[in-house]
């Protein structure tokens, strides 16, 4: 089972080790429970380990209780997804404030540039596209092809939370684009696009993020 827990958030707010226990321990109430409890119940309160952090900053507890967890945060939404069947990873951005797009030339596999180039959203030079890039690559130019360019930022997101490999362990060395078209699957790994608001892009890779329950929880 995996739920994913959203949280609205202030924009200047980070992700928190305290949500992640919470979550944590929502999943683990409602999996005792055998169903969802409600935002107001009482929950899991047990203590949980630490949460440590790998050589490429992917969190997780210090020790094994059979429970995986991801974050992401963007915007006005911190996600978390929670799995009792594997490694999860599950990335979310925001899609009004644009995007630069030189970097799928620069970070992504030739396969993903190619693609996104046919979709209008690649390095076409076009005046004014990438004006006013932000620090965090984002600028606040919207093209039209933008919904592809963070579908596939959001998938590699995914999956390298999903390997632990994260974005400086090799991003443009695979692809989530395969014969002119996003991949529901990479070696093994599934990727699935959750729908939460019509300006964000959120997607969950797992190893059976296609065939077992997801839960969307809204808290």
């Amino acid at each position: 089972m995996i739920r994913v827990y959203v949280f609205a958030i202030d924009e200047k707010s980070s992700s928190s080790d305290g949500r992640i226990y919470e979550c944590a321990g929502r999943f683990l109430s409602a999996e005792q429970a055998g169903a969802h409890i409600p935002s107001n119940a009482p929950i899991y309160r047990a203590p949980f380990p630490a949460i440590v952090r790998g050589e490429w900053k992917k969190p997780r507890f210090e020790h094994d209780i059979g429970i995986f967890f991801s974050v992401s945060h963007s915007g006005v939404f911190f996600v978390c997804a929670v799995s009792d069947g594997g490694e999860v990873g599950i990335d979310i951005q925001k899609m009004t404030a644009g995007f630069n797009p030189g970097i799928p030339k620069r970070f992504f596999h030739p396969d993903e540039h190619r693609f996104l180039e046919s979709s209008g959203s690649g390095d076409s030079g076009r005046d004014g596209i990438g004006d006013n890039i932000k620090s965090d690559g984002s600028s606040d130019s919207v093209h039209s092809g933008s919904g592809d360019f963070f579908k596939v930022w959001t998938a590699k997101e995914a999956y390298v939370k999903f390997t632990g490999s994260g974005i400086d362990g090799g991003f443009d060395a695979f692809s989530v684009v395969k014969d002119g078209r996003i991949r529901n699957e990479i070696d093994g790994a599934r990727l699935r696009f959750l729908d939460i608001h019509p300006e964000y892009c959120m997607c969950l890779c797992a190893g059976d993020a296609g065939d077992a329950g997801v839960e969307l929880v809204v808290m």
